[in-house]
């Protein structure tokens, strides 16, 4: 049985400001996963992996073994997020998926400000 979906009253404020489409929100583990199996390896000439991870824009890494370098590449992708995260920058959607850290904080502001809402307007909603 997965887990109830909730609303937040926010969500539901957002709705009321603009059409938001129903999305799939995800957590952070699962964003991780999934921005994974986008990565591409390939072998180099000495005989290490380097791994791309093209749904996230310059998210690259290798490892001397093929383990080593999903290793690696589930560390760059989890330092990707936590940076974009950090400076506020967009977090891609991957296949119709949402970081749910994303959603509730960052792309909130970008609503407000793309709808020219005021934090005293947004309350009053």
């Amino acid at each position: 049985m997965g887990a109830a979906s909730i609303t937040l009253p926010w969500e539901k404020k957002i709705k009321r400001v603009r059409g938001v489409e129903q999305t799939n929100k995800i957590t952070f583990e699962q964003y991780v996963r999934l921005a994974l199996s986008h990565a591409k390896f390939s072998r180099n000439e000495d005989t290490s992996w380097t791994v791309e991870v093209p749904v996230l824009p310059g998210c690259i890494t290798w490892g001397i073994t093929r383990r080593e370098a999903v290793e690696m590449a589930k560390d760059a992708i989890e330092a990707w997020i936590i940076t974009a995260l950090r400076f506020g920058d967009e977090i891609p959607v991957i296949d119709g998926c949402y970081l749910q850290y994303a959603i509730d904080e960052i792309t909130l502001r970008a609503i407000l400000r793309e709808a020219e809402i005021s934090p005293v307007e947004w309350e009053k909603l």
